[in-house]
């Protein structure tokens, strides 16, 4: 979901939106609102299997790898107002898409033979292509020194995430609340590897493998193999799940008191896990869960 529009991909892989219209953010060819759940025509016989959704623009990712793209894209129109009513088939993009993430200001795919293209706004290094030179069409990414391929990805406001297929995470862009996982406050602008991902310092198993990642303005989410969540980044509003006594951590952390979480999810000032048996848990700002 974006703030104030929301979107759901159906088993059948049709998708609906609903919410504000601004900008086409909903794909049905106008600006108007809708105050329910409304199919997306134009993707009708896509199959689509994956959606990526920000504040102003939407992605969907189809069985065959095809991208599609609307909304206020902007940041990906060499600073121009550029606004898509209905989804365009991204034709810059010729490799076929497996994932596809998207920020406020930037965008991100993983295709399927494992490479990382990004696109938008650059200038704290989020697109992670060694400069803060925005890009208006999908740039190949290079992982230098990192282990594998690239599986899923995750797009925050100013950084991203990356896991490769061996459970390694790689982040890059503005580390100034920690939420690349470095250890300290700088900007890094290529990806560089992400480490601490043990239950216990002392654990003599050595790092858990990654699977699923998630970030949000400023700080971000990793889910492990085992079932283990680790958080990282500014935990002010209590959106890192570490107790009181700790509000920010500059590497990952592992959060207590959960197990056998399968997804996690996180917002700008709260995050979400949800475990095996689907019983889903919540923290951080209370306004932001629906408990004031």
């Amino acid at each position: 979901c974006g703030t104030s529009a929301g979107m759901a991909l159906m088993g059948d892989g049709s998708v609906y939106s609903w919410g504000a219209g601004t900008g086409g953010r909903l794909g049905h060819g106008d600006e108007f609102p809708r105050s329910e759940p409304s199919v997306v025509s134009y993707l009708s016989g896509s199959s689509v299997r994956q959606i990526a959704v920000s504040d102003f623009a939407s992605m969907a990712v189809t069985d065959k790898g095809d991208l599609y793209v609307w909304g206020d894209i902007s940041w990906a129109s060499d600073g121009k107002r550029s606004c898509g009513w209905i989804p365009l088939l991204m034709l810059e993009l010729s490799h076929r898409v497996w994932e596809a993430s998207l920020g406020p200001h930037h965008a991100a795919v993983v295709t399927y033979t494992g490479q990382v293209f990004t696109w938008g706004l650059n200038f704290t290094g989020q697109l992670g292509l060694g400069d803060t030179l925005d890009r208006a069409t999908p740039t190949l990414v290079t992982f230098n020194g990192l282990r594998g391929r690239a599986w899923t990805i995750s797009c925050g406001t100013w950084h991203t995430a990356a896991v490769t297929e061996y459970g390694q995470v790689v982040t890059w862009g503005t580390g100034d609340q920690g939420q690349v996982g470095h250890g300290d406050k700088s900007t890094c602008l290529n990806p560089k590897a992400v480490l601490g991902f043990r239950r216990h310092q002392d654990d003599v198993e050595g790092e858990e493998p990654v699977c699923q990642i998630a970030c949000a303005q400023t700080h971000s989410m990793a889910l492990t193999v085992k079932g283990d969540v680790f958080v990282w980044g500014k935990g002010e509003e209590g959106q890192l799940g570490l107790g009181p006594s700790k509000l920010s951590s500059y590497q990952p952390a592992c959060v207590s008191g959960l197990k056998d979480i399968v997804g996690i999810a996180c917002a700008q000032t709260h995050s979400a896990a949800i475990n095996k048996f689907g019983q889903l848990y919540v923290w951080g700002l209370g306004t932001a869960l629906g408990q004031e």
